[in-house]
């Protein structure tokens, strides 16, 4: 079934510096290095690629996700993966991204995730430990794996995945369907769009 063709617009900015791949594409992604929210037999793959820092990210996990949380990711259809892709790689700016990996260790990466979306406008030091605390992590080992910077190689590896793919703006998401080949193929959506972007996509993705 063709693609209309205002979804195919808001899709991918087309031409001379385009911000992502353009078209249908295929993304290799070894999903066993993330965090999946959702069911990992879902057949369709919503990798976001994001920071924490960027308002659109903000709009997106505040508006958008919820949405997609209850239609899709809930009964099973659809996972998603966050990958780290901040705009600077300072020791201090990575420490935000880190500190969602150090409540991984916990079982609380995604109770963690939300919570800094919920906080935009307090994500120093101070807070990230104050934020183990509210969820009920053990302080002492969660302030070592932030203090230790066991995570920060990995926060910069994902920001260089982002780089390597080309893309140039933040968020961007690749919405795909499990292939054979165990490859993702589908497509680019660059910015913060609005959910029935969202929705046409992944129905698209999920029809037989």
């Amino acid at each position: 079934m063709p693609m209309p063709t205002w979804i195919a617009l808001v899709l991918v900015l087309a031409g001379p510096g385009a911000l992502a791949p353009e078209g249908e594409t295929t993304l290799a992604l070894d999903l066993s290095r993330f965090e999946i929210r959702g069911q990992a037999s879902a057949p369709v793959l919503v990798a976001e690629f994001s920071d924490f820092r960027c308002p659109a990210c903000e709009k997106f996990s505040l508006t958008v996700m919820p949405n997609l949380t209850k239609e899709f990711i809930a009964p099973g259809r659809v996972k998603v993966v966050f990958v780290d892709f901040p705009m600077a790689g300072d020791a201090a700016y990575t420490k935000v991204f880190e500190s969602v990996h150090c409540a991984g260790l916990q079982g609380k990466y995604w109770p963690m995730h939300d919570l800094l979306w919920e906080n935009v406008d307090a994500l120093g030091d101070t807070s990230l430990r104050e934020y183990a605390a509210r969820l009920g992590l053990d302080r002492a080992a969660f302030t070592k794996c932030l203090d230790s910077d066991r995570f920060r190689e990995r926060v910069l590896n994902s920001a260089r995945l982002g780089n390597k793919i080309g893309l140039g703006a933040r968020p961007t998401f690749f919405i795909g369907r499990l292939q054979p080949d165990g490859k993702y193929a589908g497509r680019y959506v660059v910015g913060a769009q609005s959910y029935v972007v969202f929705k046409s996509l992944i129905t698209r993705m999920l029809a037989p």
